[in-house]
């Protein structure tokens, strides 16, 4: 939770020299924080890229502050990304009240213009873990691990500061898996990832490989046939990926080793939300304060469909069943003091979907949207499996007589290598082996073929 106005303005009036309580010298503790942008950072991902990380925590009203932000960006410029790249920037609001439109232009100071780096105001309990009394508090964090307050200094004082006390280490080859951009559809099933690499190292990289995993099975080998620029960035765009089964799933990206391994592959988890049914249900537990909470459901044309507000019952849990035409809809669920329904007011949370699959949450701000599909009901006896060379998904919704997947490959046996469902249960023609059994409905398969191929599933009724 963050520090009270009241706290902070007592701090001001009568220690205008207090000093942060947490110790120089202490490891710093780690964070996973979303910006006002909608990206999401962790502390220990930036010092383990070999980076020292500044910290200042702010507040939006703070004079000092704002008069020392020019100088904190012009040291982002020449140790960020635009610089050296030997440092990474974080600008942390540390009031409870300040909303995110706050951050951006407060009674006329532009913030986010001003500063180029992350802005983050959902700093949950980040502000008591560095044990913040007064602002600007401003911590360098070494790639050790190790904090140090350094006050309100220049950039020439930051960049002394990091020689004498950092090791940064900058090596010969070093590639890094900055992001990935995922480029949901979730109303057609696909993604279409982005990637992003840039050169860290002093050399140029020439010709990089990318291999793309979705689920733990490769999906894309992609060779990036250019050089890469020491300091630059370069977006590589992934083929579309299809046929997404419900649930969850995780994609993975990694590039050929270099000098560096720590920063050659990166990680997303993500939630195909589709479901099949068209009642679902809603579970919503609340926080300490209930009243702060309300909901809506939007059609495709931005109409409320359904929508919930003024409760009163603390802790308590409420439910309901949607009846929901096929179509694409969204989720939003808000809290109007801008802490979600977790954790620092109580454990609240919600869900949304069916037995077999439901998408959650309960750690947001002010606001939080999913877009989810309920599936057109299904009018015919029969379903075409589309595949690909290569590596595919796909799942099904008939019922037929004979539910053994040996059965229900029969038709393209010759083009299978191998498949495999979402607990790596294996089938293998080669070898007359099926371990994966009976096809379940509407649960997703991996299947490797040789080449393009389809199923057509006729049902048993």
């Amino acid at each position: 939770m963050k520090l009270t106005v009241f706290v902070i303005l007592l701090t001001l009036i009568f220690s205008n020299q207090a000093c942060a309580q947490l110790q120089n010298g202490s490891v710093a503790p780690n964070f996973t924080l979303t910006d006002i942008d909608g990206n999401t950072h962790e502390l220990y991902d930036y010092l383990d890229q070999g980076k020292a990380v500044l910290l200042d925590f702010f507040a939006v009203w703070c004079g000092s502050c704002q008069a020392h932000a020019p100088s904190l960006e012009n040291a982002y410029q020449a140790y960020g990304p635009n610089g050296d790249n030997s440092m990474q920037f974080f600008a942390l609001e540390s009031e409870d009240n300040t909303s995110d439109p706050q951050c951006d232009n407060y009674n006329g100071y532009q913030w986010s213009q001003t500063l180029s780096y992350p802005i983050i105001n959902t700093t949950s309990s980040t502000p008591n873990d560095y044990a913040i009394s007064f602002y600007p508090t401003i911590y360098i964090v070494c790639p050790d691990r190790f904090v140090t307050q350094v006050g309100m200094v220049d950039a020439s004082t930051i960049g002394n500061f990091i020689t004498a006390n950092c090791d940064l280490t900058q090596y010969d080859n070093d590639l890094m898996v900055e992001d990935i951009h995922l480029n949901a559809n979730p109303c057609e099933g696909t993604i279409s990832p982005a990637i992003e690499l840039k050169n860290v190292g002093i050399n140029g990289v020439s010709n990089p490989q990318i291999n793309v995993y979705l689920d733990g099975q490769l999906t894309n080998s992609l060779n990036w046939l250019s050089i890469i620029q020491p300091g630059s960035n370069t977006s590589i765009l992934v083929p579309t990926i299809q046929n997404l089964s419900p649930g969850n799933h995780v994609i993975n990206v990694s590039i050929n080793p270099d000098d560096n391994l720590s920063n050659n592959s990166i990680e997303y988890n993500f939630t195909q939300n589709n479901f099949s049914a068209t009642d679902i249900n809603l579970s919503l537990t609340f926080d300490n304060y209930p009243q702060e909470t309300s909901w809506q459901i939007l059609n495709d044309n931005d109409e409320v469909v359904y929508s919930g507000s003024d409760y009163n019952a603390a802790n308590s849990t409420f439910n309901t069943t949607l009846s929901l035409e096929a179509g694409c809809y969204t989720f939003n669920i808000f809290d109007s003091y801008g802490d979600g329904i977790c954790c620092t007011n109580g454990n609240g949370s919600y869900s949304i979907g069916i037995d077999a699959f439901a998408f959650s949450g309960a750690d947001f701000g002010h606001v939080e949207s999913v877009e989810f599909l309920i599936e057109t009901p299904i009018e015919n006896s029969s379903q075409e499996l589309i595949l690909s060379s290569g590596w595919s998904m796909f799942s099904t919704y008939i019922i037929a007589d004979t539910m053994s997947f040996d059965h229900f490959v029969m038709p393209i046996q010759d083009k299978v290598v191998i498949a495999k469902n979402y607990l790596g249960l294996a089938y293998l023609p080669e070898w007359n082996f099926n371990g994966i059994g009976d096809v379940l409905n509407e649960q997703g398969y991996q299947i490797k073929t040789t080449r393009d191929c389809s199923i057509t599933r006729q049902s048993n009724s």
